[in-house]
């Protein structure tokens, strides 16, 4: 199970509160950690190689959530304070010669 959380959505707190106590069942099943199972072996491998394929590109998307929806003020701060050194890229190619902006 994949569950979307925050910007807008349920926290991951409210996600999971609902797992946080085993329910009884007729038949007694108990609990099960479905996701055990070794069938989901290579489902875990392949995604752990394609996040570790992200971070080694850097601090940036998509191994990071973009800016506008980071929640750490630490990052607000910082590109508050860079802001003066940002610069707008076109999206014009340059032509023969010329040099963009």
């Amino acid at each position: 199970m994949i569950v979307r959380c925050q910007s807008g959505l349920p926290a991951v707190g409210e996600v999971l509160e609902p797992f946080t106590f085993a329910y009884g069942v007729a038949g007694c099943i108990g609990p099960r950690e479905l996701f055990a199972d070794p069938a989901f072996d290579r489902a875990r491998e392949q995604a752990n190689e394609v996040m570790d394929y992200f971070r080694r590109h850097g601090p940036f998307e998509p191994h990071r959530l973009p800016l506008d929806d980071l929640e750490h003020p630490t990052m607000t701060v910082l590109r508050e304070r860079l802001a003066g050194r940002w610069t707008p890229m076109t999206t014009e190619p340059a032509t023969a010669g010329q040099r963009p902006g």
